[in-house]
């Protein structure tokens, strides 16, 4: 069973409005098209530490973004670029699908995480090391904005589809379930990222040796909690369109539930 979208549907027409309009599918290819870039900004940041100005550096001690002073650096940008269009794409698709709000507070939160992901590579470090200059306190400061911005968005929807699902007496769906474990798990990163930030301020080393151990801790988690948004509107689309063919089976009509559990990969009429 899925929980009601944001207009209370639960029904193949849950997608969005319009007659004949199948917006699921929309949503999917959406979903599917930030998932691929996901995958090659992840792709690009792992062939970043493998070129030679990559290898020079320590990926437990130096922070990401000190990858960008190195030959092949443009990786990074690249990279970052890539996945903050792939994350508003992402968000894209849940929209479409009407799994969420945009009036809902999250939408703020989400919108951050792209705009820190942009702002860390528009303004980029000066030199590897703490933070000293004013242009690499800016950089580190989109930094943390993208870093606390996706755990806010993503717990703020899962407090949402909880409500939702504690009316309809449904279990929250696993991509959620996955999400929400993610984002504890990179709140805990986060907090000794913080912590390391507010000690180097301080001039004070802290935990500024596995500050890139750190980092790509908060990294992983938040990248896989995006995925985890793919995943939930593909596996939304899925789950409607079964239940869609079942109630069809019930009422007696198998070939309609045929024609629409096929639409994915055919016409969206």
């Amino acid at each position: 069973m899925t929980i009601p979208d944001v207009a209370g549907r639960t029904g193949p027409g849950r997608a969005g409005p319009g007659a004949g309009r199948d917006y699921g599918l929309a949503a999917h290819r959406l979903a599917v098209t930030g998932l691929a870039g996901i995958g090659i900004a992840t792709l690009l940041e792992v062939v970043m530490q493998m070129v030679p100005g990559g290898r020079r550096l320590d990926p437990l001690t130096a922070t990401i973004s000190a990858f960008a002073l190195e030959p092949g650096g443009w990786l990074f940008s690249v990279g970052v670029i890539i996945l903050a269009v792939a994350s508003t794409v992402l968000g894209a698709a849940l929209l479409v699908a009407r799994l969420v709000s945009w009036r809902q507070p999250w939408a703020i939160w989400y919108a951050l995480w792209c705009i820190g992901l942009v702002g860390l590579t528009v303004i980029t470090k000066t030199e590897i090391g703490p933070n000293s200059s004013v242009q690499s306190r800016i950089h580190w400061s989109f930094t943390l904005l993208a870093f606390v911005s996706l755990p806010l968005a993503v717990l703020l929807i899962v407090r949402e589809l909880r409500r939702r699902a504690r009316t309809e007496h449904l279990r929250l769906p696993r991509p959620l379930r996955a999400a929400t474990v993610l984002m504890w798990i990179a709140v805990g990163w986060f907090v000794l990222l913080a912590g390391q930030s507010a000690l180097s301020v301080l001039h004070r080393d802290g935990l500024f040796p596995w500050v890139g151990l750190i980092e790509r801790g908060v990294a992983v988690t938040e990248m896989a909690a995006v995925v985890c948004l793919g995943w939930w509107v593909i596996h939304e689309r899925r789950a409607v369109l079964a239940a869609f063919a079942e109630q069809q089976r019930a009422h007696g009509h198998p070939e309609a539930a045929t024609r629409r559990t096929q639409r994915p990969r055919g016409d969206s009429r």
